[in-house]
């Protein structure tokens, strides 16, 4: 991780907030993992969430470079912009992997309430901290999908993105208060 954050500090290509989403969901999706892997045999569906957050956590991790090597050649496109299909192909992709990483977020997060609510007590916190870092990441892709430069006001791609952040912050409140607070 310190490797991507260092990165990201020095302002590497391709490093930027989209990457960061993608890694605060990876580590969102591990603390779900780890939270139902620690409350062993405490509710039936234990085993399909270590499954499914670790198949989040992978998942993410594939869209960090993703959206790195996406970002980075928007950025170079932007740089030298001889032909305007260049620019639109380069920015619609960067958007595309921008509204996977905040779907994938808004997953995670829904998860992360079922392991709240179930969970070992003493894991509680995790796993409303994970929904907390899954909503961040989802709203944090639905604003860079609105400052995408391709993206209207009224964008099916916008408006997905802004439904992912709103389920996101959906699943957070409902973890928090499953997590006694």
């Amino acid at each position: 991780m310190s490797s991507e954050s260092d990165a990201i500090a020095e302002g590497q290509a391709g490093y930027g907030a989209g990457t960061a989403a993608a890694e605060l969901v990876a580590i969102a999706a591990a603390l779900a993992e780890r939270v139902a892997r620690g409350s062993p045999g405490r509710w039936p569906a234990e085993a399909d969430i270590v499954t499914r957050a670790a198949a989040h956590r992978l998942h993410a991790m594939e869209l960090v470079d993703e959206n790195r090597d996406a970002y980075a050649s928007a950025v170079t496109v932007l740089e030298h912009p001889d032909d305007n299909l260049d620019v639109t192909v380069a920015l619609g992709r960067t958007l595309l992997v921008l509204r996977r990483i905040g779907a994938v977020a808004a997953d995670v997060a829904e998860l992360c309430v079922a392991a709240a609510q179930q969970s070992d007590p003493d894991l509680v916190a995790d796993a409303v901290c994970a929904a907390f870092y899954a909503s961040s990441a989802a709203r944090a892709c639905a604003h860079l999908v609105s400052i995408n430069l391709t993206t209207r006001s009224d964008d099916e791609t916008l408006e997905a993105a802004l439904a992912d952040a709103e389920r996101a912050e959906s699943a957070a409140m409902a973890a928090e208060a499953a997590g006694g607070a």
